[in-house]
């Protein structure tokens, strides 16, 4: 398996060295955290799991990258796995989500989990979405926090809280992508409405099934003290 170097996009934990034992416990290595623009050297193999923390740094490692993102984009075919027993493929995704997990990357655990279909808690949601403050949130983890929220019974009461903290969390991430794209829509067509906060509320509100003024309530909060209450 080849060997690339690639530069680092967002704060990466990371074991370095070691190999994963007969329990799914990951054997030796060492702790490292890498910073944005440093650089570290991965198997082509390893860079499914974190693309989206990585940038290429040569040609070859700019192939391995972008093959990465078209396989995960790509739908999943079931003939790439027809040799490997079920039993065989759940234990490897699951030692791969375990590893994950360990380096503390649960953002990328949990869009793997939900590519795949399956649920995930409330508070690895929380997690995924506070892990990478002020950068976009991955469309399909805003999806699911979207349907999460529109799915829960509205518990009346105007003194009775009717959103836990994560919830404002997501809203809050929500609200920051809807703004990135009346941004980018604003830049490419000078005629699209200039209030783009208004814009982005009224979108977070439509998709929360909330009120544009809730939206703001919730902003007013800010995302420093809601991390304060998760903690």
């Amino acid at each position: 398996m080849a060997h690339h170097r690639y530069r680092v996009t967002k704060r990466l934990p990371w074991i370095r060295g070691g190999r994963l034992g007969p329990h799914l416990d990951w054997i030796g290595g060492r702790e490292v955290v890498y910073e944005p623009g440093e650089t570290i050297v991965l198997e082509d193999r390893e860079v499914t799991a974190i693309f989206h923390y990585l940038e290429p740094t040569s040609d070859p490692s700019r192939v391995v990258l972008e093959g990465a993102r078209t396989r995960t984009a790509a739908p999943a075919k079931r003939t790439m796995l027809v040799d490997i027993p079920t039993e065989d493929l759940s234990w490897m995704i699951r030692g791969t989500d375990e590893q994950l997990r360990r380096q503390g990357q649960i953002q990328t655990l949990v869009v793997r989990t939900l590519t795949r279909g399956k649920e995930v808690s409330l508070s690895d949601l929380a997690a995924a979405i506070q892990e990478t403050p002020g950068a976009p949130v991955p469309s399909v983890l805003l999806d699911y926090v979207a349907k999460v929220l529109r799915s829960q019974p509205r518990r009346p009461g105007p003194k009775e809280r009717t959103r836990t903290t994560w919830e404002d969390l997501a809203i809050q991430a929500y609200y920051q992508y809807e703004l990135g794209r009346a941004r980018q829509a604003y830049e490419a067509n000078s005629r699209r409405p200039r209030a783009l906060a208004d814009v982005a509320k009224r979108k977070t509100a439509a998709a929360f099934g909330i009120s544009k003024r809730t939206v703001e309530r919730v902003l007013a909060l800010g995302p420093k003290a809601s991390s304060r209450l998760l903690t």
